[in-house]
């Protein structure tokens, strides 16, 4: 009986020596955690991400600029158009009415 104790007695320490062992572990796992590599990665990481975030935004702008400077250059040729449309069509009026006089 008295083995039984001090072979579970022995399991007991083994086992409080592992959990010890693996509580350091967590300890250190932490402090690099909490250390300032990770700081110093976090802060560069979250710079990163505003740098990305900026830098879309300024796509994203240029690119309705480009989309306006697009659609007035259209409103223009469109309007350019429309005149020598006009202009055709009161020339070919002004011969058609020039032809049936001299007729």
């Amino acid at each position: 009986m008295i083995l039984y104790f001090e072979a579970e007695f022995c399991f007991d320490i083994i086992q409080a020596r592992r959990a010890f062992r693996a509580l350091r572990g967590l300890n250190r796992l932490r402090a690099l955690m909490e250390g300032p590599v990770v700081k110093r990665q976090a802060i560069s990481t979250l710079r990163s991400m505003q740098t990305l975030g900026h830098v879309q935004s300024q796509i994203r702008s240029r690119r309705v600029r480009m989309l306006e400077e697009t659609q007035a250059l259209q409103k223009q040729l469109l309007q350019k158009h429309t005149k020598e449309l006009e202009i055709q069509v009161s020339e070919g009026l002004i011969s058609l009415i020039y032809f049936r006089i001299n007729i």
